[in-house]
């Protein structure tokens, strides 16, 4: 993989939109009362595919996620091909991070 320079602040801000829209999207699946980011961040523990038993939703959520990342990336850096698939992996990875570190700011959204 060749190293590309990230823009930082680019890049934070479109995990946030990740995580919005995941959250947005759980909390349709999950009961009213939920703590949705603490779900999310559980159910992803090992990755990106625990949403699939969590929200019982035949994937759609995990590839809108990957779908937001995808998009962000070639839109931002111009990736394609290998590079884009290990950068969106990355990326995904980066998120749910970020999800983990700041789930309280995800949860004061759905107040």
């Amino acid at each position: 993989m060749i190293e590309m320079k990230h823009d930082r602040n680019k890049d934070t801000q479109a995990i946030i939109d990740m995580n919005d829209s995941l959250m947005m999207n759980a909390a349709s699946h999950l009961p009213a009362g939920t703590d949705v980011a603490q779900q999310v961040v559980a159910a992803t523990a090992s990755g990106i595919a625990g949403l699939d038993a969590l929200l019982n939703d035949n994937g759609i959520a995990q590839r809108e996620y990957k779908a937001v990342a995808s998009g962000y990336l070639i839109d931002e850096y111009g990736l394609s091909g290998a590079e884009l698939e290990g950068e969106i992996d990355a990326l995904m990875t980066e998120a749910l991070h970020y999800l983990d570190r700041h789930q309280k700011d995800f949860d004061n959204w759905q107040k």
